[in-house]
């Protein structure tokens, strides 16, 4: 006559249940719905990826059957962030515009979106200077590593030049 009870498991699957990586609900009366948690949370510590809850690998359902332990797997669902990289023309500009945003794929090399970007120009100047321009940096004048990557929405480039004279260039 003793009712047959049942250990009933959620497992995170890599995500976390406020920490934990299982919630374990024990004794639980045959027939009887187990208790479901609140969803589990998956988080990238590097920002590239959202993880989002999609349930579990199965339907919970009242406890049943000859196993002592239910096992339910979060399942989840994996996308890639994009995140806005600011780039300022800094003494220069591009055509009227001293700024612009460029959306780009969380992960992505810092120094490959650099690479990629326009050159603002210099409005041409009475006095015979010429500005060549050098290399993209960070808004602060940091130079940018080549392991830096896209994580948020922070980023922010602006270009170097170099003055040079017009007697100068004649010599490049």
């Amino acid at each position: 006559g003793d009712i047959k009870t049942y250990t009933v498991i959620f497992d995170g699957n890599g995500g976390k249940y406020n920490g934990e990586a299982k919630v374990t609900r024990i004794n639980v009366p045959f027939g009887t719905m187990p208790e479901i948690p609140s969803n589990p949370v998956m988080l990238d510590e590097t920002g590239v990826k959202t993880y989002t809850f999609n349930g579990y690998d199965s339907n919970v359902v009242p406890a049943s059957g000859d196993v002592d332990t239910i096992t339910y797997k979060a399942q989840w669902v994996e996308t890639t962030n994009f995140y806005t990289v600011t780039i300022k023309a800094g003494e220069a500009d591009f055509g009227g515009v001293t700024e612009k945003t460029v959306s780009v794929e969380a992960g992505t090399n810092v120094s490959d979106v650099a690479s990629n970007l326009i050159i603002p120009s210099f409005k041409e100047t009475e006095e015979k200077i010429v500005y060549k321009f050098d290399k993209w940096v960070y808004e602060d004048g940091t130079n940018i590593g080549s392991e830096d990557i896209v994580h948020d929405d922070t980023i922010v480039l602006k270009p170097t030049f170099v003055k040079k004279t017009l007697e100068e260039c004649s010599w490049n």
